[in-house]
């Protein structure tokens, strides 16, 4: 199976090989205040630049450069040397953008989003006043000063509210998507309904912005009833537009965090329309760049390792183990290649039992990837080939973070199709799946509306298996009984049958604080490990992994020794197939 791996290297250096190495820039550190104001004009030229001329430019980013070389010599085949800055300025000026617009960083900071929306669809660069002199501007043509007073097309004592409304009015037609980028509000979990703008924007996202030219905003309770101006302004942009419906929301919305989480994060729940879900793309450069690869590579052809066929046993207990947080975008360009690169080694061990070495395990990991990185998305699946142990499923809850109940009749039933044509691209049959605990029951629930619309718009074929989160996690779900497994819905004998898979979260090993040490889903592998040993026989069952809570690759090896001889871990697919022969089905 090496040899797949092999092959794909091979075959990446021809091609990189063939083409002109791209251009390096380097973003920089993390920094604040004029070192972020020239952070996001660079991007905002590598983005131009990859628009104008595709996967041309390439950054390092500002959390970990060593894996953006990594990315590009794995994916791309080039280590080219690190680029003058200040000379890719210049042509970025000379060949790309269109003008400039300038803007003060200091008094403008909570406009930056809009800063950005206006200067992506001018294909203006944004730069900040207070630095305009360090750039040699030559005559590139300035489209707007937006600190001048609005009676000279200025934003001066104009609040982020007031020009989001203005943006939209002028603009809606120009943009393709939605992004949501915090310029620098500091939360207080939820104490704060009014939170100081302390912080400094990300700046990694703002190439994908201008490649894609997203409207890109940030009210700081754009999603809450309890302000009804910037919620009415958030709902018109969000039905009041072209888009596909749901509609993908890049970046991040880190508003209102409520519980350790944030309330409206998968943006579903943010306006009654529930037409939205989110991309998980805060902190990822670069996407302009792997974007570009999308017409070069042509259409994907994945493939899953084999499923070897099982026949149930009732004195066995079955579980597989998913891994989490595979809707983040950086996620699966920052933690799990470090815990892949761990999962190989593991499997490559001599002198440790296959069942303990590599066993089955199942990756979440976004659709979104065969537009955003499919190169990234087909590094995994040839890595999976060299295993022959590791699988994929999509993660919650399906195509897009997102609550699909909350969703109106005609977006679920385009939704639900979505999710069964990225089943088929990623050739998988599986998805992990969140709702709100409210949204499970009655005749509007998922359970009565949302699933049953997979069995009419996914034809004939093998069952669909969904593993269920409840929101939040510590509630159970009371539509399961405490002997209940999972569920099967299967309307007809000639359609297709789904097995949804109760909860069963493992967010880490940290139990640091009281809280933690009170909840069981933050357990040692060991503690794990006793609850499923504990089961009873015939159980059919699943953990679902994240790292927020500390957990690693390891984590998993150390459950995996504590087990049982009773215990067969499986795949996704397995699982579903066990559960029906468990049920008769």
């Amino acid at each position: 199976m090496r040899m797949l791996l092999l092959i794909f290297s091979l075959t990446v250096a021809v091609i990189a090989a063939e083409m002109d190495a791209p251009v390096l820039v380097n973003l920089g550190p993390k920094s604040n205040g004029v070192g972020t104001s020239w952070q996001i004009a660079l991007n905002a030229c590598v983005g131009l630049a990859n628009l104008n001329s595709p996967s041309s430019v390439y950054s390092l980013g500002t959390s970990d450069m060593s894996l953006d070389y990594i990315w590009l010599s794995e994916l791309d085949g080039f280590v080219p040397a690190k680029e003058d800055t200040s000379i890719f300025f210049k042509t970025c000026f000379a060949d790309y953008a269109k003008g400039y617009v300038l803007y003060d960083y200091a008094t403008q900071k909570a406009l930056i989003p809009n800063v950005l929306t206006y200067a992506a669809v001018a294909g203006a660069i944004p730069i900040n006043k207070a630095v305009v002199d360090d750039f040699e501007l030559g005559d590139m043509e300035l489209v707007q000063d937006l600190t001048h007073y609005p009676q000279r097309g200025g934003w001066r004592g104009m609040g982020a509210l007031e020009v989001t409304e203005k943006m939209w009015e002028e603009y809606k037609g120009d943009t393709t998507g939605l992004c949501m980028m915090n310029p620098g509000y500091q939360f207080n979990n939820g104490t704060d309904l009014h939170p100081p703008l302390n912080n400094d924007p990300d700046p990694n996202l703002v190439d994908f912005i201008f490649s894609r030219r997203l409207f890109t905003m940030y009210l700081p309770n754009q999603c809450n009833p309890a302000f009804p101006r910037q919620h009415a302004v958030m709902s018109t942009i969000a039905t009041e537009n072209e888009w596909p419906k749901p509609i993908p929301v890049y970046g991040y919305d880190d508003t209102d965090p409520v519980l350790g989480g944030d309330m409206f994060e998968a943006e579903t729940n943010c306006v009654e329309e529930g037409n939205m879900g989110q991309v998980a793309t805060k902190g990822v450069n670069n996407l302009a760049y792997w974007g570009g690869k999308v017409e070069e590579d042509g259409d994907l052809q994945l493939q899953q390792n084999d499923e070897k066929d099982l026949v149930y046993d009732p004195n066995k207990t079955y579980v597989a183990l998913v891994v989490g947080d595979g809707d983040n975008i950086n996620m699966l360009k920052g933690r799990n290649y470090v815990w892949w690169q761990a999962r190989r080694r593991r499997c490559a061990e001599k002198g440790v039992a296959d069942d303990l070495r590599c066993f089955p395990l199942v990756w979440t990991i976004s659709s979104q990837l065969v537009e955003l990185h499919p190169r990234l998305l087909q590094y995994y699946y040839e890595g999976a080939k060299e295993t022959g142990k590791d699988y994929f499923i999509l993660p919650p809850s399906g195509s897009l973070y997102s609550y699909p109940s909350m969703m109106s009749d005609s977006v679920q039933e385009e939704y639900a199709r979505t999710i069964v044509s990225d089943f088929a691209a990623l050739d998988t049959r599986c998805s992990v799946h969140w709702e709100w605990f409210y949204s499970w029951g009655g005749e509007k629930g998922a359970l009565a509306t949302y699933f049953p619309r997979f069995s009419a718009v996914a034809g004939p074929g093998d069952a669909l298996g969904f593993f269920l989160t409840n929101v939040p996690y510590p509630i159970p779900i009371e539509q399961f009984d405490s002997s209940e497994d999972f569920k099967i819905i299967a309307p007809s004998p000639d359609s297709r049958a789904l097995v949804l898979f109760k909860p069963h979260v493992w967010r880490g090993t940290d139990t640091s604080n009281a809280e933690r040490v009170l909840d069981p889903a933050y357990s040692s592998p060991a503690r794990m490990a006793d609850k499923i040993n504990g089961l009873p026989p015939g159980s059919v069952t699943h953990i679902y992994l994240t790292s927020d809570g500390g957990a690693t690759i390891d984590s998993v090896y150390d459950l995996v020794v504590e087990l049982g001889e009773e215990v067969m871990i499986v795949s996704a697919g397995q699982l579903v197939d066990i559960a029906l022969q468990k049920a008769g089905v």
